[in-house]
């Protein structure tokens, strides 16, 4: 039999070696190709699991990642940030470190800025009305700003009412339980920040088409061990503010209180602080706004002592003007109630409006609120810091010790301004009047001011007159 090579011509010419030969390089270009497609989906799900856990490190935290940055950083800001809302969005996420070595924060900067900045930038809304507007309402009849402002806030609690869904509960002491309005922070977004402080940040914000004022509680790193005193502070306030409901106290909304975030959702008051408003000489004062403003304050503090509360921080910072140049009393993050003193008496407050008793750490009354109600009455005069030129630290120390007050005014005063003053800053807490008592005497000092002004008004209408009858008798 002879022998037949594969390479031969004979055998090449073989039918059935053709096929075969076909077939084996169909199968070897099939296996390349299934080859080729196995290595490719590798590729996809080793990509797509480290996509899932970056997706994972960026969107999820752990609740023993959130019990770290609750016990380091409640809330803690920084710098770097984005000033427009990145922090609120985060805390909105449930990402409420604040700590910018985290990732997740870097994503969501990187995520969200760019709308904020473009899409979202609503800081126009948030213009403070200028010095005609305020010009206007100044000379305006106490009853237009009222009204104005009355419905106002008729109409933001409004909307408050017409879509209440639930309340978030919240323990305030030992056996103290508290109920307020739950603001959805998916509802509310950040505009720019309008303050700041060792321990909160307040911010612009847009609430359902509406401006809002937002607290945050924003512990600085130097104020880390005094974090879970800020947490109660904070949920005291809400606890205050959410059982008073008066024209001229700062209306709360809602909160908003998870492990992570406590925010306060609050009226937007656009002319900002009185201590703002009068340092600012370009405002107009007349003195009947400043009677009406100060009534204002009275009406405020005495619905706050009718509630049991002492407000214990009572200055002008923390009195706030509206649009309508309407003042309410803010800030109820010192406040407590008389018959829940917790611990001790201690100095709260700022020194230059403290009462003695208060510097001294003796027990104290609401007339330690009645004391300094008597500074902001010298402010509001004066438009400026009481004890300028002294050293700071030895004001405290002369208000106790040497009956040190504001120097006296010098500006002229309404009758029984200055004597209204003085009682209230009085050494002995006993003697100073009350605010219901204070009301009845603002009330006469402006009546008995505005009867001045007739006369004064007729005196020179009369003077016209006479003057312009001897003008046509000599001609």
């Amino acid at each position: 039999m002879a022998v037949e090579y594969i390479f031969s011509e004979a055998h090449c010419s073989n039918s059935i070696c053709l096929v075969l030969d076909l077939w084996l390089i169909v199968g070897i270009a099939v296996f390349l190709i299934l080859l080729l497609f196995a290595r490719c989906l590798a590729l996809h799900v080793i990509k797509q699991r480290q996509h899932r856990k970056i997706r994972a490190k960026n969107t999820t935290i752990s609740e023993t990642m959130i019990k770290k940055d609750i016990d380091d950083a409640q809330i803690q800001s920084k710098k770097n940030l984005e000033k427009h809302g990145i922090q609120f969005l985060a805390a909105r996420n449930g990402l409420s470190s604040f700590l910018g070595k985290h990732s997740r924060v870097k994503h969501f900067k990187k995520l969200f800025t760019t709308n904020l900045m473009t899409k979202h930038d609503n800081s126009d809304l948030f213009v403070k009305p200028t010095y005609e507007e305020n010009a206007i309402l100044a000379v305006a009849p106490n009853s237009i700003r009222v009204q104005q402002e009355k419905d106002k806030v008729h109409k933001l609690l409004t909307m408050r009412r017409a879509s209440l869904t639930s309340n978030v509960s919240f323990k305030v002491a030992d056996n103290v339980f508290a109920s307020v309005y739950e603001v959805k922070l998916a509802e509310v977004r950040l505009v720019k920040r309008v303050a700041i402080g060792p321990l909160s940040e307040v911010y612009a914000g847009i609430w359902r088409n509406t401006k809002v004022g937002v607290k945050l509680l924003m512990p600085r790193e130097t104020y880390q061990e005094g974090l879970q005193e800020a947490v109660k502070n904070f949920r005291r306030e809400i606890w205050v503010m959410s059982r008073m409901n008066h024209p001229n106290v700062l209306h709360l909304i809602g909160a908003s209180l998870t492990s992570s975030c406590y925010v306060l959702i609050m009226e937007y008051m656009a002319n900002g602080s009185l201590y703002e408003y009068l340092r600012d000489q370009n405002n107009i004062i007349p003195m009947p706004l400043i009677l009406n403003c100060t009534m204002d304050i009275v009406h405020g503090m005495g619905h706050v002592h009718e509630q049991g509360i002492l407000q214990r921080d009572l200055k002008t910072k923390n009195l706030l003007v509206s649009d309508h140049l309407v003042v309410k009393v803010s800030d109820f993050g010192l406040s407590r109630y008389k018959d829940k003193m917790y611990g001790d008496y201690t100095f709260v407050g700022t020194p230059f409006w403290a009462a003695p008793e208060v510097i001294r750490h003796d027990n104290y009354t609401e007339k330690a609120d009645v004391y300094s109600f008597g500074v902001v009455l010298w402010e509001m005069i004066e438009r400026k810091d009481p004890y300028q030129g002294l050293n700071p630290l030895q004001v405290p120390l002369l208000v106790c010790q040497e009956g040190l007050r504001p120097k006296s005014s010098e500006k002229p005063t309404p009758l029984g301004y200055k004597e209204l003053m003085q009682e209230c800053w009085d050494e002995n807490m006993d003697n100073r009047p009350d605010f219901f008592e204070i009301l009845k005497r603002m009330e006469q000092i402006a009546a008995t001011y505005q009867n001045q002004a007739d006369w004064e008004q007729d005196e020179v209408v009369i003077m016209l007159l006479l003057i312009f009858v001897k003008f046509i008798c000599s001609t």
